[in-house]
């Protein structure tokens, strides 16, 4: 359980460093890159692997 906290305090302060970043970016190409580049934590926070 301990894990999944981490794990989202490191999403949220990711998240709080992109997102300043995003929204003062006049290039949208770039903005869609940087939300790309969050969008992938957050896919992998909801849909983690079992480890066996």
């Amino acid at each position: 359980m301990n894990k999944r906290i981490y794990d989202l305090l490191s999403l949220v302060l990711l998240a709080l460093f992109f997102l300043p970043v995003i929204w003062k970016i006049r290039q949208w190409d770039l903005a869609i890159l940087l939300l790309g580049g969050l969008a992938l934590p957050i896919y992998d926070f909801l849909n983690p692997l079992e480890d066996k």
